[in-house]
């Protein structure tokens, strides 16, 4: 044993006899714990000795005195340091000296020992048969409680069937509504993505249209300005044509007046200055002075080809 029992209050000292010392063995085994035979025995085998069960049976209703390693093998095993075995030993001792000094039992002792024998014999036999008594009733009660257990576990064993076949059930049906409602995710998924190719498709044709607006706007727009233009055009040629008109108008007449001096007023006397001076002069002046006669060709000209030039460009812009 791991703990030492404490044995200060065992009466070694007082142990004269195989059964005093067998009283003294038994207390020590109760301030063991109650180590079983079978656990002494073990205890002994590993540590390379031998205590049989019946030694020990022996030993402790006193039947015969023990051998001394017998004896101190059975106290060390109830958890006695080996240091603390010198009173054991020495009661031994003790005892061994007294039981080799006894006298042979009488005849008379012989008797009363079979008696008492008989009437062992007679009541382990009454013990036997109550206790197969109460063994046989202690059995059919067994039987009883393990029918009585078998039919609860047949019961429980068959809810717990029905448990699980219901959630089997359960299950199979949370299976078919998932894929049920991923059906449906999908089949929704297909909806919203032919939508979506034909807001896409509606979008790229509202887009074209407003491309193609855009481009009748622009083409509206350009022929408005381009017939503005030359609007503008055809009203500055107008203008500048009657200009051109007028002033030739203007220098044909000072011409005809310069040129006729019999008809016209009196000629002017030439200028004091000289004709380059001229130049910067408007025109009434210098055809006043007859500088710009030999230019009103040249004029009319210039006039004919600017208008040329404007037409030209009208119907370019046109076109």
């Amino acid at each position: 044993m791991d703990d030492a029992p404490f044995t200060e209050d065992l009466d070694l000292e007082g142990a004269n006899s195989r059964e005093e010392l067998a009283l003294v063995l038994r207390q020590l085994q109760i301030l063991a714990d109650r180590p079983s035979l079978r656990d002494l025995e073990r205890w002994a085998f590993k540590q390379g000795r031998t205590l049989a069960k019946s030694t020990v049976a022996d030993m402790l209703s006193g039947k015969r005195l023990p051998t001394r390693a017998a004896l101190l093998t059975f106290v060390e095993a109830c958890g006695v340091p080996a240091d603390q075995l010198a009173p054991w030993k020495r009661t031994w001792g003790r005892i061994a000296l007294a039981e080799d000094g006894r006298p042979s039992p009488t005849a008379e002792l012989a008797e009363a020992r079979r008696q008492a024998e008989q009437e062992g014999r007679t009541q382990a036999a009454d013990i036997l048969a109550e206790a197969h008594s109460r063994t046989q009733a202690l059995i059919r009660a067994a039987l009883n409680g393990a029918v009585a257990l078998g039919e609860a576990a047949h019961e429980q064993h068959r809810q717990a069937e029905a448990a699980c076949e219901q959630a089997r059930a359960r299950s199979k049906e949370l299976i078919e509504q998932a894929e049920r409602d991923a059906a449906a995710l999908v089949e929704s998924a297909k909806d919203q993505r032919r939508e979506a190719e034909r807001l896409c498709e509606q979008a790229r044709g509202y887009g074209q249209e407003l491309i193609k607006q855009a481009e009748k706007d622009a083409a509206a727009r350009l022929q408005e300005a381009e017939q503005h233009a030359a609007e503008l055009i055809s009203r500055e040629l107008s203008r500048a044509r009657q200009d051109a008109k007028k002033i030739v108008a203007d220098a044909v007449q000072q011409a005809r007046r310069v040129s006729q001096p019999s008809q016209a007023a009196p000629s002017l006397p030439p200028p004091p200055f000289p004709m380059s001076t001229c130049i910067g002069m408007p025109l009434d002046r210098r055809l006043m002075y007859g500088t710009e006669v030999p230019s009103i060709r040249a004029a009319w000209d210039a006039m004919l080809k600017h208008e040329a030039d404007a037409t030209g460009q009208s119907a370019s812009g046109a076109g």
